[in-house]
């Protein structure tokens, strides 16, 4: 009885496992074009490598930051950790095709969290050093990009700014 159930244990560990890279990364079609996942092992190491090589401050503690926002499948201690580096009030930017940006503040709230959360759907994601600020810009679906500014204050980075601009 214990083998039966050490193997049947072990047989639902490994079936979650076994899916194919392009069931737990899928592609974007946009525009007539594919993207692959942003967190598909490929694309995370051409992303933090780039993060390396852009000689940002706390280069590590700031690729933890954007791997969790891109790849955390919502796990709770993440999200923790993700609220923790937001203000407790946020700078937000909406753009729409054709109309002005709206430019505000939020209170911080696990909505505001969950916006900018990808949960492994991210895809063509980007990251741009501006100096004080570095960038994220990915996006979750075909109609909006998202963004997120991260400002290094006090030896750790905080994120400055969310924002998304959508067709």
């Amino acid at each position: 009885m214990k083998q039966a159930l050490t193997g049947l244990f072990a047989a639902s560990i490994a079936v979650p496992c076994a899916a194919k890279p392009s069931e737990r990364y899928p592609r974007l079609m946009m525009h007539g074009e594919s993207y692959e996942n942003s967190c598909h092992p490929v694309d995370v190491d051409k992303l933090r490598k780039a993060l390396l090589m852009s000689k940002v401050r706390s280069a590590e503690q700031l690729w933890h930051a954007v791997n969790v926002l891109l790849c955390s499948r919502d796990n709770g201690a993440d999200v923790v950790y993700i609220t923790k580096m937001f203000p407790s009030r946020i700078r937000r930017r909406a753009e729409g095709t054709g109309a002005d940006p709206i430019i505000g503040t939020v209170q911080r709230s696990r909505a505001v969290v969950d916006e900018v959360i990808a949960k492994g759907q991210a895809w063509d994601a980007t990251l741009r050093n501006e100096g004080k600020t570095v960038i994220l810009q990915y996006f979750k679906d075909e109609v909006c990009v998202h963004g997120v500014d991260f400002m290094f204050v006090n030896r750790r980075w905080m994120i400055s700014e969310i924002g998304q601009a959508c067709d």
